[in-house]
């Protein structure tokens, strides 16, 4: 089975792919292009759950009102993107499933990335994508290789 990890954007969405337990690609694609690449295609999707995620901003952190509202338009809009993905996946009848962002242990650094997935590459975004791919692998028993503390992820 193809597990496909998504992390939702606001102009197009991180994807991540796993066949065969192995990470085979990273890409960009928007909603449509995940369906037409995927139809006809036995697919789980795993979604990095935006919509879980509460967005605060510390006036202290941002004095700019424009910086704040800024940033909590762009959540919301990530979260509607999800939202519009999850429509699509429904409507096309593809399985998905979401993650919720506790632990990222990917997005900081490459050193975990590349010792799990053996791939030396991959900006913020890519990572996330790959990490919510990898839980559901992880949770299909398709995953041979466990990184530490990753129990408690889901």
């Amino acid at each position: 089975m193809i597990i496909v990890g998504i992390s939702p954007g606001v102009g197009s969405h991180s994807v991540a792919v796993y066949e065969c337990g192995e990470l085979i690609d990273s890409t960009n694609l928007q909603i449509i292009g995940i369906i037409e690449r995927f139809a006809g295609v036995e697919v789980l999707f795993s979604i990095e759950n935006t919509l879980a995620e509460k967005f605060s901003c510390k006036r202290s952190q941002y004095k700019n009102t424009a910086i704040q509202t800024g940033l909590a338009v762009n959540f919301g809009r990530r979260q509607q993107s999800q939202v519009e993905l999850q429509r699509f996946l429904d409507h096309f009848n593809k399985p998905h499933t979401a993650y919720a962002k506790k632990r990222m242990e990917w997005e900081s650094g490459l050193s975990e990335f590349e010792a799990v997935t053996g791939w030396a590459k991959g900006v913020e975004a890519g990572r996330d994508a790959a990490y919510v791919g990898y839980l559901a692998l992880r949770d299909s028993g398709q995953c041979l290789v466990k990184i530490s503390g990753d129990d408690n992820d889901r």
